[in-house]
């Protein structure tokens, strides 16, 4: 039998940093006003998320209602926080700024199949929309390069890189991921239809939000997370942590997008 291909380890070294309680803000911080980041999978918004937090004005807006996330969670701490109300108040004891700010980071998947099947009920994410303040709406412009990047991080895990990975062993490890166009074609049509459902909820809440780009933020990192931060809690004096996670697109992203292109509209010789 062949060996099966390696995988990225970042992705479980990271829920484990995230879910210790030495991230934990002092006790006590009480909630004045709470935002949520919308958006859809590889947008960069694990890098908004942990710049933000980096702040230490912006509480720590991570995703909670990831699978995995919450299964380490549970395994933690038990069944005690699986009614809903327990667990989001527990959240937010743990993870309020002392400025009294919390957020958090929401995918639609997430919304529609996570929360409810944990906790048990459809309403769940309709409650924790209802009472957010303010949104963050993180988009991609290049929808084709989400998806490959989608398609790649399923494919061996290459999800919330810190920035102290060796980047160049995320190349290697990607290398021998295989062109599958039906696979791309489903991220693509998947992410599209998540955006667009983002979209259609902002268009009809009368509550404040702004859009920010994935192409934005990492050509403008400073002056995306001033907008972001002032945006929440108003004008603030506060410098601009270093950059948390890595860019780690390369080659085998780029030779997948061409395949991919050439697939669907092949050049005339």
């Amino acid at each position: 039998m062949a060996e099966k291909a390696a995988k990225s380890p970042w992705m479980e070294i990271t829920l484990e940093r995230q879910l210790s309680d030495e991230r934990d803000f002092p006790a006590g911080s009480e909630v004045k006003r709470t935002y949520g980041i919308l958006c859809g999978h590889r947008m960069g918004s694990n890098l908004l998320s942990e710049t933000l937090f980096l702040t230490g004005l912006m509480g720590d807006p991570m995703e909670f209602f990831n699978k995995r996330w919450l299964s380490k969670f549970f395994d933690k701490h038990g069944a005690q926080y699986s009614n809903f109300d327990l667990f989001y108040k527990f959240l937010q004891s743990r993870r309020t700024s002392p400025n009294g700010t919390f957020g958090y980071n929401l995918k639609v998947d997430q919304f529609r199949v996570i929360l409810p099947g944990r906790f048990g009920s459809d309403q769940v994410g309709r409650r924790l929309l209802r009472d957010t303040e303010k949104f963050v709406f993180l988009r991609r412009r290049d929808r084709l390069d989400q998806a490959i990047s989608a398609y790649i991080g399923r494919s061996k895990d290459t999800f919330r890189i810190p920035a102290e990975a060796n980047v160049s062993e995320i190349h290697e490890i990607v290398q021998d991921v295989p062109f599958e166009p039906g696979r791309i074609t489903e991220h693509l049509h998947s992410l599209v239809n998540h955006d667009r459902a983002w979209e259609t909820f902002l268009q009809k809440t009368p509550k404040p939000w702004i859009e920010i780009y994935y192409e934005d933020l990492v050509s403008d990192f400073d002056g995306t997370i001033r907008k972001v931060v002032s945006f929440v809690v108003g004008e603030q004096d506060f410098e601009i942590p270093e950059q948390p996670t890595a860019k780690i697109a390369g080659a085998k992203n780029q030779e997948l997008k061409q395949l991919f292109l050439e697939h669907i509209a092949p050049s005339r010789s």
